[in-house]
């Protein structure tokens, strides 16, 4: 009776080992890529869910109060809104390492390890006609981070009416 080699060579085991090494570091890099994938796209929906936030915000602030008076200023990352009820702010703010924009009091976060960069606040007095639209306010900046792939710009612009023609 003849017993045949029922096992493996050296060769034929360190080769299936290397094969499947070499997969699995294929894997790992895979499965690496879609975590920063993943982490990218997140923090850009929190930073694009943050920037709607203050879009309605400002909508919201601004469709309640009557502005009437031109006193109103804009700086790069500031401006001092005068209505009927008094005056409010609107800005960047960057206390405890966390940037946000504040509106009214209201502080709006960025999420974390972002930053707010290129603020341009203005406000523009057309005083073209009495029945129309004759002022804008315009609020734009540009939200970075290392984890971004690219920058999120944020543009907001609002139209409305003051009582310029009445004074």
């Amino acid at each position: 009776m003849k017993l045949g080699n029922k096992g493996f060579t050296v060769v034929e085991l360190l080769t299936s080992f290397t094969l499947t090494m070499i997969i699995v570091i294929f894997l790992f890099e895979i499965v690496l890529e879609l975590k920063d994938v993943y982490v990218t796209n997140a923090l850009k929906v929190k930073v694009m869910t943050t920037n709607a936030i203050v879009a309605t915000t400002l909508n919201d602030k601004l469709k309640e109060k009557n502005i009437i008076n031109r006193q109103d200023e804009c700086y790069n990352s500031n401006c001092t809104i005068y209505d009927n009820t008094g005056n409010w702010n609107i800005e960047i703010s960057n206390s405890n390492n966390t940037q946000g924009i504040i509106i009214a009091g209201q502080k709006i976060a960025m999420p974390k390890n972002t930053t707010i960069e290129n603020a341009d606040f203005s406000i523009e007095y057309l005083y073209d006609s009495p029945s129309n639209d004759n002022a804008y306010i315009k609020i734009s900046y540009t939200v970075k981070s290392k984890d971004l792939n690219e920058d999120i710009p944020f543009n907001y612009i609002y139209s409305f009416h003051t009582d310029y023609w009445a004074s």
